[in-house]
C-alpha cells in the first residue's frame, strides 16, 4: 500500500513540473509581445465563447449557492443529532409491585422457623405467572399465560367416542348381531352350520 502512494505522488510531481515548464514556455513567448507592443490590440473572443463563459460563470455561482445550503442543512442535522432527547421514560417493572401484607411475611421470623423468608416466598408462589408479571417473561411461560381467564373447556355436544364404544363394543369384547354364524354353536366336527335359503 505505502509503494502505490509513493508511486503515486511521484507522478504528480513529474505532472506539476511539465505545467510550470508549459507556462514558463508560454510567458516567454508572449511576454515580449506584450510589453513591446503595447498598442497592439488584444485578440478578440467569439461571440459564442462569451456566452458559454458567461453560462460558466452563472453555474458556478449556482454551485456555490447550492453548496452553502447544503452546509448549513448538514450543520443542522448533526445539531439534532448530538442534542439529547430531554423527557426520560421511567424504567417499569416487569412485576407487579408485592401486596403489603405478603411483604410484611418476609420480616416476621427466620425461615428456620419456616416463618420470614421461607413463608414469604410460599406465599409468594401461590400466584399465578400471569398474576406476577405484567409480560410474559420467557417462551417456557407462554403456554398457560392468562389460562384462568379462558371459559372452561367446551365439550363436542357428539362425542365420537364414546358413540363408537356403544355401537362396537361390549363389556365382553366385540357384539355381534345374533344371527351370525360366528356366535352359533359348532357342530361335532367343529365346522360352523351355515343355513341354507
Amino acid at each position: 500500500m505505502a509503494m502505490a502512494e509513493l508511486r503515486h505522488q511521484m507522478h504528480m510531481q513529474e505532472v506539476e513540473k511539465k505545467i510550470k515548464l508549459l507556462q514558463m514556455n508560454w510567458f516567454i513567448k508572449n511576454y515580449e509581445e506584450a510589453n513591446e507592443n503595447p498598442d497592439k490590440p488584444k485578440p478578440t473572443v467569439s461571440v459564442q465563447s462569451t456566452k458559454l463563459i458567461d453560462e460558466i460563470r452563472g453555474m458556478r455561482a449556482l454551485i456555490k449557492d447550492i453548496n452553502g445550503k447544503l452546509e448549513e442543512y448538514q450543520k443542522e442535522i448533526n445539531a439534532k443529532e448530538f442534542e439529547k432527547p430531554e423527557e426520560t421514560t421511567p424504567d417499569i417493572s416487569y412485576m407487579y409491585p408485592v401486596p403489603f401484607d405478603i411483604e410484611q411475611q418476609l420480616y416476621n421470623g427466620i425461615s428456620r422457623n419456616e416463618e420470614g423468608r421461607y413463608r414469604y416466598l410460599k406465599s409468594r408462589n401461590r400466584f399465578s405467572p400471569d398474576e406476577k408479571y405484567r409480560v410474559c417473561p420467557t417462551y417456557s411461560y407462554k403456554h398457560g399465560w392468562n389460562s384462568n381467564r379462558m371459559g372452561p373447556s367446551v365439550k363436542p355436544k357428539h362425542g365420537r367416542k364414546q358413540v363408537l364404544k356403544k355401537a362396537m363394543y361390549s363389556i365382553h369384547g366385540i357384539t355381534l348381531y345374533e344371527k351370525h354364524p360366528t356366535q352359533r354353536p359348532p357342530n361335532s366336527a367343529g365346522n360352523l352350520e351355515i343355513e341354507s335359503l
